[in-house]
């Protein structure tokens, strides 16, 4: 990165995950080479900017012509997150699944700490396409949002997965 002055942290981490776009073949024959069973590829940063990019595409196609691949969606505790929070959450964990064209794990973190146990319940009928459940559960709470949401579970609906979300406590 010599030459760069005055550049902010977001410019750092698309520019980074450009310049492993452009090697993504050295990444490709260092995990080819490998003699491991499971390889964890963590991506640094906001995840929008590897998930939602051109850069972030390429690197799971590559990846995808030599392994399996699954992704994982961690959604940290926050203290005052609410369920609608959580519901959009969901969602964009789906919109990830549907752009890189990989099975997305979802994982609730330090489910013991979040302060509203429907939560789990949400995430679990969101992503085996029981959207009427999970409407239920925010109809009328949250005005148009509900609504909105509702409309856009429906499309997701059609893209369920086979996949359990996953709650994990630390210790």
């Amino acid at each position: 990165m010599n030459g760069f002055r005055g550049i902010g942290p977001q410019w750092c981490f698309d520019k980074g995950y450009e310049i492993l776009a452009e090697r993504v073949d050295e990444l490709i024959e260092s995990i080819a080479e490998s003699d491991c069973d499971y390889i964890v590829i963590d991506t640094p940063g906001q995840m929008e900017v590897f998930a939602l990019r051109w850069a972030g595409r390429i690197v799971v196609g590559e990846l995808k012509r030599i392994m399996n691949l699954a992704g994982v969606f961690l959604a940290d505790h926050e203290p005052e997150r609410e369920l609608i929070d959580s519901i959009t959450t969901a969602f964009l964990s789906k919109i990830v699944e549907l752009k890189l064209e990989i099975p997305i794990i979802p994982v609730l973190n330090k489910l013991d700490l979040w302060k509203d146990n429907s939560i789990a319940k949400a995430w679990q009928d969101l992503f085996q396409g029981d959207i009427k459940e999970c409407y239920s559960l925010i109809k009328g709470n949250y005005g148009v949002l509900s609504d909105l949401l509702f409309e856009l579970s429906e499309a997701l609906a059609s893209f369920s997965s086979p996949i359990r979300v996953i709650p994990y406590i630390s210790l």
